[in-house]
């Protein structure tokens, strides 16, 4: 009779085992979690999973904190790939230290923004000067600041006084002749 109570409480341990390390293994961190309580998620379902004699170590466990974090804090997960591909998995508690650290930078950066909205001060806007394209100087040559070009400038409005080529009178030019 022992023996068939504890085959029962074995496969619904490993039922309910499976179903833990699944949600462990897909619960990802979002922006408007906080990383304390996103992280203090992460370890009670690694001491269940402890306790129902399916232990995470911490090898696994610093993964699978990597692989939650990788769409909000994709600097961090950058942060250890050399080592991953180097064959060194990250320690755990390193990886701990610096979402703490990420979290609370970001939690500074907010409030900074919030007293910046608060002052409603208009921001300044940065100028870049233009970069010239290859080959462009002929044309920057030619041109003023606004786009006009120095011929038309210094043109003065009345009469053509430039000869046609084609009849050879003064006051209008080849296209506009009116012996053609």
């Amino acid at each position: 009779m022992w023996d068939a109570f504890e085959r029962e409480k074995t496969k619904r341990a490993f039922s309910n085992a499976l179903m833990l390390r699944n949600k462990l293994y897909s619960y990802t961190f979002t922006a408007d979690m906080n990383m304390e309580s996103y992280l203090d998620e992460l370890k009670y379902m690694r001491r269940q999973l402890r306790n129902m004699n399916d232990p995470i170590t911490d090898d696994e466990m610093a993964i699978i904190l990597l692989q939650g974090v990788a769409f909000e804090f994709r600097g961090v997960v950058r942060m250890f790939d050399r080592d991953v591909h180097d064959g060194n998995v990250p320690a755990l508690q390193e990886v701990l230290n610096t979402l703490h650290n990420e979290a609370e930078l970001d939690n500074q950066r907010k409030v900074v923004v919030a007293t910046k909205d608060k002052d409603k001060e208009p921001a300044k806007k940065l100028q870049v000067k233009e970069q010239p394209q290859p080959g462009g100087k002929k044309r920057q040559q030619h041109q003023q600041a606004g786009g006009k070009r120095k011929f038309k400038k210094n043109r003065k409005e009345g009469p053509e006084t430039r000869e046609c080529f084609h009849c050879s009178k003064k006051g209008h030019l080849k296209k506009n002749c009116y012996a053609l």
